[in-house]
């Protein structure tokens, strides 16, 4: 096996670790005791409480970027494709970007019905086992 995918692989593990903590770290009140805070009974203002809440938002923040820049990592050590590589980043930035932006919005349809399902996705290795199996089928199929 190459030294690239043992690296993607151990990457793919640490990523695997990292989902274990979700409920510790991602700003979905449902799910998450730490982001009670955001629940509407108690009345805080979302963006009031980048202020109030400063740490767990930077810590929310942080532990999110892992899970754009771990799958990125790991496409780009499993596949050495940089199209594949630019196609992970911005798929999962983009879905990253539209958790927080819902978040912000403070919709009790989103909060509810949408958010609590696409933030266990995104914090989770199961995004980047779809990629790989993707991305192996593509590269199988021009190779015939």
């Amino acid at each position: 096996m190459k030294t690239n995918k043992r690296i993607a692989i151990s990457l793919f593990f640490v990523l695997l670790g990292l989902s274990f903590f979700k409920d510790n770290f991602s700003p979905d009140f449902l799910n998450s005791p730490s982001a009670h805070f955001l629940n509407p009974e108690y009345h805080v203002a979302r963006f009031a409480s980048l202020k109030s809440q400063g740490m767990f938002w930077f810590a929310a923040i942080l532990y999110s970027l892992l899970f754009i820049y771990l799958p990125y990592k790991i496409i780009h050590f499993y596949f050495e494709n940089s199209m594949l590589t630019k196609f992970t980043l911005l798929a999962l930035s983009a879905m990253c970007a539209s958790i927080y932006l819902m978040i912000f919005l403070n919709f009790h349809l989103l909060d509810h019905g949408i958010i609590p399902k696409i933030n266990r996705y995104f914090h989770s290795p199961i995004i980047v086992m779809f990629f790989i199996a993707a991305f192996t089928i593509i590269k199988n199929r021009k190779e015939k």
